[in-house]
């Protein structure tokens, strides 16, 4: 019996793809990209150690330091998508779509608040995530700028330890060189990612 063959795609083919993702044409279907979106999400929602991360800033378990928490996370993912053209693009969208519809779920759960209130109180989050994702952005290349938008995030209710905010900055550039180094099959196709420790030993 004669093994199959498998034929590997061209260098011509892999051109042709990068091509027509930096144009904007999808080579990965809308609905796979929606999925992959909310796995990715919920390696965000569900996937750092919370509790280190409360300890280490001095943030109470509260719903609001799981938030940021989670937004830090997902900013690192967005980062990480916006290589991969119109499909990473795509992608992020559907991340953050599934982070405010869990959001909103997570906040129905924590008790009787009037419709109205709830979602002025989401609209309030979208603008502080939308500052936040700004000022994560212009700390990309500058351990200062980033260190200053962590402060400001996650240590504003407490957290006066220089050196611990120096543990979240490394922890951040070592997510971000591990996301880097994560093939775009394994990131748009699957939706695999699972995060580091944030303190190592």
């Amino acid at each position: 019996m004669s093994k199959k063959v498998r034929v590997l795609p061209t260098p011509e083919k892999y051109m042709a793809a990068y091509l027509l993702g930096k144009l904007g044409v999808l080579n990965v279907s809308r609905a796979r990209l929606r999925a992959v979106g909310y796995l990715l999400y919920e390696t965000a929602a569900d996937g750092p150690d919370y509790v280190q991360f409360f300890q280490l800033c001095e943030m109470p378990d509260t719903f609001f330091s799981w938030y940021l928490v989670t937004e830090l996370h997902v900013w690192m993912l967005c980062v990480r998508l916006a290589d991969d053209g119109a499909e990473g693009k795509f992608c992020r969208g559907q991340l953050i779509t599934a982070m405010w519809e869990d959001l909103e779920t997570r906040s129905k759960k924590l008790g009787s608040v009037a419709a109205s209130v709830r979602n002025e109180q989401i609209q309030q989050t979208s603008h502080h995530f939308q500052a936040a994702l700004l000022g994560y952005d212009e700390g990309l290349q500058d351990d200062r700028v980033l260190a200053s938008a962590l402060w400001r995030r996650l240590f504003s209710r407490g957290g006066k330890d220089a050196t611990r905010l120096e543990t979240i900055v490394a922890y951040v550039r070592r997510e971000q060189a591990r996301l880097d180094r994560l093939s775009r099959d394994r990131l748009l196709l699957h939706g695999q990612n699972s995060w580091g420790p944030l303190l190592v030993t």
